[in-house]
């Protein structure tokens, strides 16, 4: 597609499959279309039914932690299985104390991964 990205539209013109800069010279007809382009996050959010944990996200082996109190935490070296049992333990809070909590190398974040960049201008 021939096109241009601005804010979170995408505009350009399609004909058969492919894109044409011919501005209907060609004979073919036409299609415009627009896109809205979905906000890239750098983690997508799970939200928890939790009273300390609001939301997690998993990239990697990078483990993302959203707690209501305000703080999102970043856990290196989080194998894949702990964050699927995470989000199906019956109690995320209990679960987050008895095998993450003092086992997973850890910082606080100042950006929250769970929020979208601003699209450039």
């Amino acid at each position: 597609m021939v096109g241009r990205e601005k804010g979170s539209l995408v505009q350009g013109s399609v004909h058969r499959g492919i894109a044409c800069p011919c501005v209907g010279l060609c004979g073919e007809i036409k299609v415009t279309i627009d896109i809205v382009a979905f906000p890239v996050v750098s983690v997508y959010p799970v939200p928890l039914l939790s009273a300390n944990i609001n939301v997690v996200g998993y990239d990697g082996d990078t483990l993302y932690i959203r707690f209501h109190h305000g703080g999102t935490y970043r856990y290196e070296a989080v194998p894949a299985s702990v964050f699927e049992a995470l989000v199906a333990a019956e109690s995320a809070g209990k679960f987050f104390s008895q095998f993450i909590k003092g086992k997973y190398a850890y910082a606080r974040l100042n950006q929250d991964p769970f929020v979208a960049a601003p699209l450039a201008a």
